[in-house]
């Protein structure tokens, strides 16, 4: 390869790097952060916008990701004992079968971790009730066999 051809490979590559940078993800990837759930609510992402409404009043430390385009969303959050009986009021246990797509979560492994599996409207929320901390998922790839709560 002769000089000339070397220069043109790499003139070529800085060129198309942006453009390559710029199709590897679809959509915008947003990440937030919540000191409590107060400031969470105050963001306007409670609901299926990305955060479950059903999380505890105690919930600190909240933890957002989303994909603006692919309108998706993960997330945890740690909560207090004094929340705890009225956190698990609000949730319904959900097993393999009740999940209905691709979840971006294995269940028996979110199991071997400690976490318990919960549905509720339009999220899945995987909670570790020794460590009081929760994961959170938007059902939007997945759906999840609604519960009555």
């Amino acid at each position: 390869m002769g000089s000339s051809s070397k220069w043109m490979l790499i003139i070529a590559v800085v060129l198309l790097l942006p453009l390559l940078m710029y199709l590897r993800l679809p959509g915008d990837i947003e990440s937030d952060r919540f000191e409590n759930l107060l400031h969470a609510q105050a963001s306007g992402l409670i609901g299926l916008h990305g955060i479950p409404a059903q999380l505890p009043d105690s919930s600190y430390d909240i933890r957002l990701l989303r994909n603006t385009e692919l309108k998706t969303a993960r997330g945890r959050f740690k909560f207090e004992g004094l929340d705890e009986a009225t956190f698990r009021d609000k949730l319904t246990a959900i097993e393999q079968g009740d999940i209905n797509g691709k979840a971006p979560f294995e269940l028996a492994t979110l199991h071997g971790a400690g976490f318990d599996v919960y549905g509720v409207m339009g999220f899945a929320i995987a909670v570790n009730w020794q460590t009081r901390e929760g994961r959170f998922w938007a059902a939007r790839t997945f759906s999840v066999r609604h519960p009555e709560k």
